[in-house]
């Protein structure tokens, strides 16, 4: 079904305000999108004026709790977060294929998107390991960091050349890292050393429940093709109710402090939650393939 969303009033961040924005949605994807209402269809409108259109958020979950069913609708839909970004724990290339396996499997209900990585020490970041990585087409690696000389020690140039040409996005996780004086030398290592190999990387760990910004979702891979409100990009979306506070402010700020107004979020192009009503379709959710990570840049 073809239908359109008109007047819907959208953050143009070149303008520097929200404007009245129309779309014409089909398919699961967005067909088109203009600055005024596309007069020439006659599909079904749906008159957006009291709302904001957002992009859907992404956020980072450490580990799946055992009780899913309420974890998605609560910690996820509910508060407009329709892509979320996991990640399994190996130390040795044999555990890689069984242990996504498994993970993936656990989520063939989940009702939202999601991005599979993969956590290892960094002793195991190995020729063959990395070319296992490539070869399953994991976007995302943390890489975990105990000791101040250790990233000194690394190869990086050989990393470099293992990953090539698929170069997942390197995320540091400091382990056993108390002193606030080593936790910030480790980082200006790891950022250091990421910047000299020319290697894609996020700069600091990542916390659980942390939303995943848009300069770290093109790294990755997922910006934009999962997240941006443009043509022949899925349809995901959620719905604001406008209001005068609600009229300059940054995505994120909408998360941390109008989730009430959040009124309906679209995966696709089906709605998975509209005011009070919530029906999250189980398995509807589809794990994101990364082909080409950090394909675009943001300046």
């Amino acid at each position: 079904m073809v239908y359109m969303i008109e007047n819907v009033y959208r953050q143009n961040k070149s303008k520097g305000a929200y404007v009245p924005t129309s779309y014409v949605i089909g398919n699961e994807k967005i067909l088109a999108v203009r600055e005024a209402p596309f007069r020439q269809y006659t599909y079904m409108k749906i008159d957006g004026d009291p709302y904001v259109i957002s992009p859907p958020l992404v956020k980072y979950v450490e580990t799946i709790p055992d009780d899913m069913p309420n974890f998605f609708l609560s910690e996820l839909i509910l508060k407009g977060c329709l892509v979320f970004m996991t990640k399994v724990e190996i130390s040795y290339k044999h555990q890689l294929k069984s242990a996504i396996q498994l993970l993936d499997d656990k989520l063939k209900i989940s009702p939202i998107d999601y991005l599979l990585g993969v956590q290892l020490p960094l002793a195991s970041l190995q020729p063959d390991m990395i070319r296992l990585l490539r070869k399953e087409k994991i976007p995302v690696v943390f890489v975990e960091i105990t000791g101040i000389n250790d990233l000194d020690d690394m190869p990086w140039g050989w990393v470099k050349e293992a990953f090539f040409p698929y170069f997942s996005t390197l995320i540091p996780i400091f382990k056993h890292v108390d002193n606030e004086k080593d936790y910030r030398l480790l980082q200006q290592k790891w950022v250091y050393y990421m910047k000299k190999h020319r290697l894609p990387y996020v700069a600091h760990p990542l916390r659980n429940g942390e939303l995943i910004n848009e300069q770290t979702q093109a790294t990755i891979g997922i910006y934009p093709f999962k997240t941006q409100l443009q043509p022949g990009l899925e349809a995901n979306y959620n719905f604001y109710k406008r209001g005068r506070e609600i009229t300059n402010i940054e995505e994120l700020d909408v998360y941390h402090y109008h989730r009430e107004r959040l009124v309906i979020s679209c995966l696709r192009g089906r709605v998975l939650r509209a005011g009070d009503w919530h029906h999250p379709l189980e398995g509807f959710g589809k794990r994101v393939m990364i082909k080409t990570p950090s394909y675009y840049q943001l300046s």
